[in-house]
């Protein structure tokens, strides 16, 4: 996937999205519409055109600390909270069962509060950070595993795409 990313980069795709937004012992950080409108925005930048056609699929969860940290704690090892987890849909499994999901992503809206204040931006655009962030791992980007040459492509993407929002 790591070529086609690359490869993405350089192309635009229109898919239609299936999005499913939900919450748990959190409040929605704006109207389903207008999450679902910024996800799809993400989601049709170039620097996913390499997805595969099959998948058209994501679900995202707004949360608080608590339930973010004990996912973090389960799931990364790591006893804290934090801003945003991505769980991508596993590729050989995907296509062992034909599902059309990119994967899951976990947003504390407790930390997004708190970052925005800390890096003086507004919460909404907090929020589409995060959102961004998470896609792109779910895509295949990574930061934190790899070379420094596919971090900064990562930090590239990021960037494209919030000033495209």
């Amino acid at each position: 996937m790591t070529q086609g990313i690359r490869k993405g980069l350089r192309q635009s795709t229109q898919r239609s999205w299936a999005i499913r937004i939900t919450t748990h012992q959190a409040t929605l950080p704006a109207s389903r519409t207008i999450l679902k409108r910024t996800i799809t925005k993400v989601l049709n930048h170039r620097a996913f055109a390499a997805l595969p056609d099959q998948l058209n699929e994501v679900s995202v969860l707004f949360t608080n600390d608590k339930t973010i940290h004990q996912l973090n704690l389960d799931y990364r090892g790591k006893d804290k909270p934090t801003d945003v987890l991505s769980f991508p849909q596993d590729e050989i499994l995907a296509k062992a069962v034909h599902s059309p999901s990119l994967g899951d992503l976990v947003i504390s809206v407790q930390t997004a509060r708190r970052q925005a204040r800390e890096f003086g931006v507004s919460y909404r655009n907090e929020i589409e950070r995060l959102l961004i962030h998470g896609l792109l791992h779910l895509a295949g980007y990574d930061h934190e595993k790899v070379s420094a040459k596919k971090a900064q492509q990562m930090r590239r993407a990021e960037r494209s795409i919030l000033a495209t929002l």
